[in-house]
C-alpha cells in the first residue's frame, strides 16, 4: 500500500507540474494581436518655388500599414506657417471631414473609423504666399501629424521658398496746354504691375508692394514751376528740380497713381 501511494503521489505531482509548465508557456507566447497599428505619414508639394500669390498644393499621403490590425480614430492636423495663406483643402475616399481653423491656422481631416489596414490615400491644402507683402527668398516650412488611439503619431514636413520682384512701370506723359506764355500740364504714371489694352493695369502674381516713392524732375532752363496737386512737392528755383514725395503712399499689386 505504501508503494501504491508513493506511486500515485508521483504521478499527481507529475500532473500539475505538467500544468504549471503549459500555463508558463502560454503566458511567454507573443501576441501577434495585441491591436496595435503603425501609421505612416509623407508630404509633398506641387510647387517648392512659388510665385507670391500663385495658388499651390501640399499633399499628405497616409497609411495604416498594419497587416492585421486596423487603425482606430484616425485624425491628421496641420498647423500651416504664417508665411503661408490657406486657400482650401480637399480629403479623400476615407475622410469623413475636412476643416480649417482660422484662430489657430490649423487644418483637420477626420477619418472613417476604422481605418482599415492596409489603406492607403492622400489628401490635399491649397495654399498661397500672400502677393505684395511677401518679400522674395521667403521660407515656409510645413509640418502635420496623423495620430491615432491605437498607433503612435507619424509626422511628415515639407518647405517651400517665395519668389517675388519689383514690377514698377513709370511714364512721363503730356497733358494739355504748352502755348509759349500759357501752362503747360503733364503728369507722371506711376503703376504696380502690367498695362495692359486699353491702359487697364493688371494685378500679375509675383509682384512686391512698392511701398513709397519720390520724383525728381528737372525743368528746362526758361520753364517756371507752378504746382502739383496731389503730392507733397517742393520746388529748388536754383536747380530747377521738383521734388514729389509719395513716401507715404503703398502701390498694392495692381494699384496706380498718376501724380
Amino acid at each position: 500500500m505504501k508503494f501504491r501511494f508513493k506511486k500515485y503521489s508521483f504521478l499527481f505531482l507529475f500532473i500539475q507540474l505538467l500544468c504549471i509548465s503549459i500555463s508558463i508557456g502560454e503566458n511567454m507566447k507573443p501576441n501577434f494581436n495585441d491591436g496595435t497599428a503603425t501609421l505612416e505619414l509623407t508630404s509633398t508639394v506641387s510647387n517648392a518655388n512659388p510665385l507670391t500669390g500663385e495658388i499651390f498644393s501640399i499633399f499628405l499621403q497616409y497609411r495604416c500599414s498594419s497587416t492585421t490590425n486596423d487603425c482606430e480614430g484616425v485624425f491628421i492636423t496641420d498647423p500651416l506657417p504664417a508665411e503661408l495663406e490657406y486657400v482650401d483643402v480637399a480629403g479623400s475616399v476615407h475622410t469623413v471631414n475636412e476643416v480649417y481653423d482660422a484662430g489657430t491656422r490649423t487644418v483637420t481631416f477626420t477619418f472613417a473609423d476604422p481605418l482599415a489596414a492596409g489603406s492607403v490615400g492622400e489628401v490635399q491644402i491649397f495654399v498661397k504666399f500672400p502677393n505684395g507683402s511677401t518679400p522674395n527668398g521667403t521660407v515656409a516650412n510645413n509640418t502635420a501629424t496623423i495620430s491615432a488611439i491605437n498607433a503612435s503619431d507619424a509626422m511628415a514636413s515639407i518647405s517651400c521658398t517665395a519668389i517675388a520682384t519689383e514690377k514698377m512701370e513709370f511714364e512721363k506723359r503730356y497733358s494739355a496746354g504748352g502755348a509759349s506764355g500759357g501752362l503747360l500740364a503733364y503728369y507722371f504714371q506711376i503703376v504696380n504691375g502690367i498695362i495692359g489694352e486699353d491702359r487697364i493695369i493688371v494685378d500679375t502674381i509675383g509682384t512686391l508692394n512698392i511701398n513709397g516713392f519720390i520724383i525728381r524732375d528737372t525743368l528746362p532752363v526758361g520753364v517756371t514751376f507752378v504746382e502739383c496737386a496731389q503730392y507733397p512737392t517742393s520746388y529748388d528755383a536754383a536747380t530747377r528740380i521738383v521734388t514729389i514725395d509719395g513716401s507715404a503712399k503703398v502701390l498694392y499689386p495692381g494699384d496706380g497713381t498718376w501724380p
